[in-house]
C-alpha cells in the first residue's frame, strides 16, 4: 500500500501559511492505513525536528492523532496537520519516487512520452490508461499493476 501525506501548517494569526508535501517522509510502503501513515510521519517529524532551534516552545508541544500542536514564541496557537490519502495518482507518483526516477526517466524506460507520464500522475483519472501502458510502467517500477491502479476502498 502506498500513501501520500500532506503537511499543512496552521497558525491562529495566519491560518493558511503553507502546505508541504512528499519528500521529507519516511518510507510508507508498510503502512496499512491512512492513520498508520500519519503516525509514521508524525513520529519521523518529531524525531527529525530540532524544536530547540526554532521559535516553538518545546514544553507546549502536544502530539495528537493527526497533528502536532504547540504555542510559538509569540504566544500563538499553531499546528502542523497531517493528511494522508491513497489514490492511483499518488500511488504512481510514490512508486516512481521510491524507484528514484524522474518522470522523464520513467518515460524513457517505458517508451512512453513525458507528457503521458505527467498526465497519469497529475490527474486522478486513469480510466484511459491502456493495459499495455500500465504493464510497461509496472515493469519499469518493479511493481504490479495493482500497486499502481488500486485505490483503498
Amino acid at each position: 500500500m502506498l500513501y501520500n501525506v500532506e503537511i499543512h501548517e496552521w497558525n491562529e494569526s495566519t491560518p493558511d501559511n503553507g502546505i508541504w508535501q512528499g519528500d521529507i517522509f519516511p518510507d510508507l510502503t508498510e503502512a496499512n492505513s491512512e492513520a498508520e501513515a500519519i503516525r509514521q510521519c508524525i513520529d519521523y517529524y518529531m524525531e527529525e525536528a530540532d524544536w530547540s532551534t526554532t521559535d516553538h516552545d518545546p514544553d507546549s508541544i502536544e502530539v495528537k492523532a493527526d497533528s502536532i500542536e504547540y504555542i510559538d514564541s509569540n504566544g500563538d496557537r499553531c499546528a502542523i496537520l497531517f493528511r494522508a490519502e491513497r489514490t492511483m495518482t499518488n500511488n504512481l507518483r510514490a512508486l516512481r519516487k521510491k524507484a528514484g526516477m524522474t518522470q522523464q526517466e520513467l518515460a524513457e524506460k517505458t517508451g512512453l512520452t513525458f507528457q503521458k507520464i505527467s498526465t497519469y500522475e497529475n490527474t486522478d483519472d486513469l480510466k484511459n490508461i491502456t493495459l499495455w501502458n500500465a504493464l510497461r510502467i509496472a515493469e519499469a517500477l518493479n511493481c504490479t499493476i495493482e500497486d499502481i491502479v488500486l485505490k483503498q476502498m
